[in-house]
């Protein structure tokens, strides 16, 4: 028997939408004792081969414009370099990610959105995997909108602790490439699972 034929056997339970796993992330921070809450978009991995572009949980975000909000990261090489043509303070508009199918969502169109730290996206991971070792992520900016915090990498790698941004946050909406680093450093954490090169088989 190949493994095609026993598919059934291997899917996991279906991970939730985007609405619905932030409504998760809501009740979670309502929890006494609760620090941040983590949602990994596992169908847009750029380590398992997707682009990092997805729009579908961050156009849920922006929908909702939650306080203390950051979204790491959505590679638009377009969007990070005009970001660091205007510099910090200034405002960038265009359409952001979506550009590369029609797969992880359309382009976001932005209307002002504030440059509020640069970034040469040169990084050092600090989780228990790959601990030490240095990542590029291109040019990087983190935009503003609203309460909502924007990671913009030049290039889709790697994990987001970038354009000092991370700490103080309440919801961190992530794409990482490893979930097991995630799991090891942050608790609780919820998984959406939308169409994508990444997406779990189904």
């Amino acid at each position: 028997m190949h493994i095609w034929d026993r598919r059934e056997q291997l899917t996991g339970p279906a991970s939730p939408m985007p609405d619905v796993a932030v409504e998760r992330a809501l009740a979670a921070l309502e929890k006494p004792g609760a620090g941040y809450v983590v949602i990994v978009e596992i169908s847009d991995n750029p380590g398992a081969g997707a682009p990092g572009t997805g729009t579908h949980l961050l156009r849920e975000i922006l929908r909702r414009d939650l306080p203390k909000t950051i979204f790491g990261f959505i590679s638009d090489p377009e969007i990070a370099l005009l970001a660091h043509e205007v510099g910090v303070g200034g405002v960038v508009s265009g359409l952001l990610g979506g550009k590369t199918d029609k797969i992880h969502g359309a382009p976001i169109e932005l209307h002002n959105a504030r440059v509020c730290a640069l970034s040469d996206g040169n990084a050092t991971y600090v989780s228990p995997m790959m601990e030490g070792l240095p990542v590029c992520y291109g040019k990087t900016a983190r935009l503003c909108i609203g309460n909502v915090d924007i990671i913009v990498t030049e290039y889709a790698s790697g994990e987001g602790r970038l354009a000092g941004a991370w700490p103080g946050s309440e919801a961190a909406l992530l794409r990482s490439s490893l979930r097991a680093k995630l799991a090891a450093q942050h608790e609780p954490y919820d998984v959406i699972d939308r169409a994508g090169a990444a997406a779990s088989l189904e």
